[in-house]
């Protein structure tokens, strides 16, 4: 019974590192306040990385670069401006963070666009942390694209 168990244990131990792998995940906080869109995404160097395979880590400029045209925000059909350039932000060592501003033409009907990285892995989610002056939430997104309509900015708005 003991060769048995053993036996068992080494195959385990030499099964499981074949499905052993980083999970590829990103995050972003988006706060919408009036017709402003303020966005930081996060991600680990290792997700920096599946950006370039072959070649060197990204620096700042050009993971903004790929960043900018999957990530955003429109307003009644129509795409939000940035308020600001885009910038990196202070991160904890291994990780890097984006800010992104958004000031879209009016308040009405804004939508979130996030598709960064899952046209390289599609695997691949986002935990999406989306707060507005009324309600706040905590999403995970294998594609983000959440619509923020009046009546859900304004719960009492049914009451008028």
């Amino acid at each position: 019974m003991t060769r048995l168990l053993l036996l068992l244990a080494l195959l385990c131990a030499w099964v499981t590192p074949l499905y052993a792998h980083t999970r590829s995940e990103s995050h972003s906080t988006w706060a919408v306040d009036g017709s402003l869109v303020h966005l930081t995404f996060s991600m680990t160097d290792i997700e920096v990385k599946r950006l370039n395979p072959n070649g060197p880590l990204l620096d700042d400029n050009a993971l903004i670069a790929y960043l900018f045209p999957r990530l955003g925000a429109t307003a009644q059909g129509k795409a939000c401006p940035l308020a600001v350039s885009p910038h990196a932000v202070t991160a904890a060592t291994g990780f890097r963070r984006i800010e992104m501003i958004y000031n879209c033409a009016s308040p009405q009907d804004i939508v979130l666009h996030d598709s960064a990285l899952f046209d390289r892995v599609p695997t691949h989610f986002n935990m999406a942390q989306i707060q507005t002056a009324k309600m706040a939430l905590i999403l995970v997104a294998f594609a983000l694209t959440m619509a923020f309509r009046r009546p859900l900015l304004r719960p009492d708005a049914a009451e008028a």
